[in-house]
């Protein structure tokens, strides 16, 4: 049975993530902090929340050994001048997460180099699922690339593992394309997501 956190106990304190918290679980303490009754819980709000991802460019991880890059200043560029180098960053969402954006901040001065990003679901069984792609654009200078047509947007922890590929491949020189970082938009209805 589910209670309002107004309805436990009167004089007792419960907090709750928000003011339409519903609450399977409780702990009740004596007046020094002993826990003295407790039921296992869960606690999940009413609407779900807006929630935000951030992937820092020292997230990333080389996809194999020969990989060459550049972290500086909080932004990743190849290592080299012809050569497109890629990678991977780890994405860790709360099970039942509904994905809404895929976000990705570039900056690009030649318009044959080439950034791309892919968000994926991998299944062991199933293989790769593409479901967002932000790729940088034609435009010169610093922009931002965002895709809000998610595939398989509610994420399944118990069935998948998910994860960003990230190539950058210059044209001639290695700083043509940086990449800055990405912003996975999600829902939840935990609090603590």
């Amino acid at each position: 049975m589910a209670l309002n956190a107004s309805d436990v106990n009167g004089g007792d304190e419960i907090l709750a993530a928000h003011n339409n918290a519903l609450i399977d679980d409780i702990e009740q303490h004596d007046h020094d902090g002993t826990v003295t009754a407790k039921l296992s819980a869960s606690v999940l709000l009413a609407t779900p929340v807006t929630r935000y991802y951030s992937v820092a460019p020292s997230d990333i991880l080389p996809k194999d050994e020969d990989q060459l890059w550049s972290l500086v200043n909080s932004r990743v560029y190849p290592g080299s001048a012809t050569v497109a180098q890629n990678f991977v960053v780890p994405i860790h969402l709360p099970h039942g997460a509904i994905i809404t954006s895929f976000k990705v901040h570039w900056y690009r001065s030649d318009a044959a180099a080439a950034g791309n990003a892919t968000l994926n679901r991998i299944s062991s069984i199933a293989g790769v699922t593409e479901m967002a792609t932000a790729h940088s654009n034609s435009s010169a200078g610093n922009h931002t690339v965002e895709d809000t047509s998610i595939a398989s947007a509610t994420i399944d922890n118990s069935a998948y593992t998910y994860q960003i590929e990230l190539s950058l491949d210059p044209n001639d020189a290695p700083d043509e394309i940086i990449f800055y970082g990405a912003i996975i938009t999600f829902t939840s209805v935990y609090p603590y997501a």
